[in-house]
């Protein structure tokens, strides 16, 4: 559950930045002494969004773990 969420995540922060790098060169002129196409900016976000991505993925994969399977069958 957590593998799938990293790779559409993945996916999602790949195609994303190569439109936002693609789009940049629009809005450059509006930017002052800043460039739009900042490496560090841009690797920033990548983590922010992938480690968001993570933990969103990733708690409720651990919910059901810590979960007794045996007082769940018993229940039912």
């Amino acid at each position: 559950m957590v593998g799938q969420g990293a790779r559409f995540a993945l996916a999602g922060v790949t195609i994303g930045s190569t439109l936002a790098l693609d789009g940049a060169r629009g809005g450059e002129p509006l930017l002052f002494r800043q460039s739009a196409t900042d490496p560090d900016v841009s690797a920033w976000v990548a983590f922010v969004l992938l480690a968001a991505a993570l933990l969103a993925s990733a708690i409720p994969a651990v919910r059901p773990m810590q979960a007794d399977p045996n007082a769940l069958l018993r229940a039912e």
